[in-house]
């Protein structure tokens, strides 16, 4: 009985993820929480035609089904408006538009992955926006929740 039980307990302990390591980002005139998996591989600046400084960062991390864009935006109107204006075909699952704050998140791509994504509105738009397989929703979910509640603007520029 005690093999049986000391068996058990190493495979839960085995089986266990390591914690997830978190670092901070600050760009596009935000600050957000990510995990440090994602600054670890294919982070690239987001760069508009003709222009040399980035407004943004893109974090797409090799071996992981994860995409991550933090990123500012000049938008006159509502930021729900542009946020789910940003996707195409996307089903809808929950929204928030208020008029400094929007948040779209659905599912793309017939349902094969999911995007979450939110801006807030004072000189301009400061946004990010996920895309993750859906598949992986277990497991990106409570990383996206993390970054969402972490989300706050910035005056620096990207680091």
């Amino acid at each position: 009985m005690r093999s049986a039980l000391l068996i058990a307990v190493l495979v839960t302990t085995s089986a266990t993820a390591d914690p997830i390591r978190w670092t901070t980002s600050t760009c596009g005139g935000s600050t957000i929480d990510i995990p440090q998996f994602m600054t670890e591989s294919a982070v690239r600046g987001l760069i508009k035609s003709g222009e040399e400084e980035p407004y943004g960062t893109v974090f797409q991390p090799e071996g992981y089904l994860i995409l991550l864009r933090q990123y500012y935006m000049e938008y006159s109107k509502r930021p729900y408006r542009y946020i789910s204006g940003n996707v195409d075909n996307i089903n809808v699952t929950y929204k928030i538009d208020k008029p400094n704050v929007g948040i779209v998140s659905g599912s793309v791509f017939g349902g094969k992955e999911i995007f979450f994504g939110m801006c807030t509105k004072s000189d301009k738009l400061h946004c990010f926006d996920v895309f993750y397989s859906a598949k992986e929703k277990a497991k990106y979910g409570p990383i996206v929740k993390r970054i969402a509640k972490s989300f706050r603007e910035s005056s620096r520029g990207c680091l």
